[in-house]
């Protein structure tokens, strides 16, 4: 059963979706699910059963429209083993049941030592789930097998699946190449049409395969990304392995030794990344080491996800408190989060806060956001508030905003970074 404890552990360990199975390895499996497609007949031929008596091959009219095949030995109908049959069929009835355990149970023994002769059984039992959001799980586990011993035919596969069912494959077809050879997985990915800007979309498979076995390597590679959304989903599987493979202690190990010197933005954005980690294993932990940080933007950062933390388990109060323990100048990103939770529910509270830091660059964002919470209740207070805003084109904005506010809302529509 080894091949199976390593598809459920490598699929357990990718988060990216929401349907979770643990399976008991020591239950004992019906043997009419073994997936055994190599059946001796004549001498020691390996034929696969309930094909016909010719070459066979996976078509479109077969397998959901595939333009590429398979081909299998000839068949002349003779010694196949009605057992063969039945196993077939067991597995079929099972992949259909409404049972999600059972379901998986069936689909993981029909992947057990896949190979390219069982490919068109496990296939045949897959397209038999409904489609959408209900086979995601066993995509994964499709994608994770047969990647390993055809990731280009897997690949090319999952284009003939619905848009965001097919990039899904890819992504976990390219995350196990990268695992077994990550060198060959980068060049196919830099050969395939770029995202926008450039950017290579499969970096974020292939650092969430390389992740799961070695950590400083799936570091070294966020670095080939751009800044943007990808990196941040990129980072986020890093940080989460860090933290799986030996909890808060190990997670700071790992900040601590970032080689800040090669991307400072993307070092910012892992500290954020860090903390938010820690807050939901140890808030304690998190606090503490937040604090100590050096004063400067990676320690904005965590403050701001330490304060988002606290916000969302306790209240806008307590951070703000929790916020007086550290210079000013670190607690300025974390503000305006603050100031949106809280200025809804105690305006004057938080008015009288803001009024704590003299007006500078660093508090107008928090200010900015408490003018447009009161506005609607306090139009005179907001405008009052926007003229102490320091940076000229802010205020000018806002102030205009508070004159008209749907022409500056038809104007605003494009949103910002």
């Amino acid at each position: 059963m080894k091949g199976t404890t390593q598809i459920i552990i490598l699929w357990g360990l990718s988060l990216s979706l929401a349907f979770f199975l643990g399976l008991q390895k020591g239950k004992e499996r019906d043997p009419s699910l073994s997936l055994d497609v190599h059946h001796e007949v004549n001498g020691g031929q390996s034929v696969l059963p309930v094909r016909g008596a010719s070459d066979i091959g996976i078509t479109g009219k077969d397998f959901g429209q595939r333009k590429f095949i398979h081909s299998f030995p000839q068949n002349n109908g003779s010694g196949i083993r009605a057992t063969d049959v039945v196993r077939i069929g067991s597995l079929l009835e099972e992949i259909k049941q409404p049972d999600v355990v059972r379901r998986m149970a069936a689909f993981t023994e029909a992947l057990t030592n896949i190979d390219d002769a069982g490919l068109p059984m496990v296939l045949e039992a897959y397209e038999a789930l409904p489609r959408g959001v209900q086979r995601y799980s066993e995509l994964r586990m499709l994608m994770h097998a047969w990647a390993g011993f055809d990731p280009q035919g897997a690949i090319e596969y999952s284009h003939e699946l619905g848009r965001d069912e097919g990039r899904f494959g890819r992504m976990v077809a390219v995350g196990r190449w990268a695992m077994e050879d990550t060198d060959a997985a980068i060049k196919w990915s830099k050969e395939q049409n770029r995202g926008h800007e450039g950017e290579n979309p499969y970096m974020i498979g292939i650092i969430g395969g390389v992740v799961q076995l070695d950590l400083s390597k799936a570091t070294d590679l966020l670095f080939e990304m751009p800044y943007g959304r990808n990196r941040g989903q990129a980072l986020d599987l890093v940080v989460n392995k860090a933290m799986q493979d030996g909890g808060a202690r190990n997670l700071i190990q790992w900040i601590q030794g970032f080689p800040a010197d090669r991307d400072s933005r993307l070092m910012t954005g892992a500290y954020g990344f860090v903390a938010n980690e820690l807050s939901r294993s140890d808030f304690g932990l998190a606090k503490q080491w937040t604090l100590g940080l050096e004063s400067g933007e990676p320690k904005q950062r965590a403050v701001s996800s330490v304060a988002n933390r606290i916000c969302e388990t306790a209240t806008p109060a307590e951070a703000a408190k929790w916020l007086s323990q550290m210079p000013q100048e670190d607690q300025h990103e974390a503000m305006p989060g603050i100031v949106r939770r809280w200025a809804s529910r105690q305006p004057v509270e938080t008015g009288e806060w803001l009024n704590k830091f003299p007006p500078s660059e660093g508090i107008d964002s928090a200010v900015e956001t408490y003018v447009k919470m009161i506005n609607h209740k306090n139009p005179e207070s907001a405008r009052e508030w926007a003229k102490s805003i320091t940076d000229d084109d802010r205020r000018k904005r806002i102030l205009d905003h508070l004159e008209n506010p749907r022409g500056r809302s038809r104007q605003g529509q494009g949103g910002r970074d």
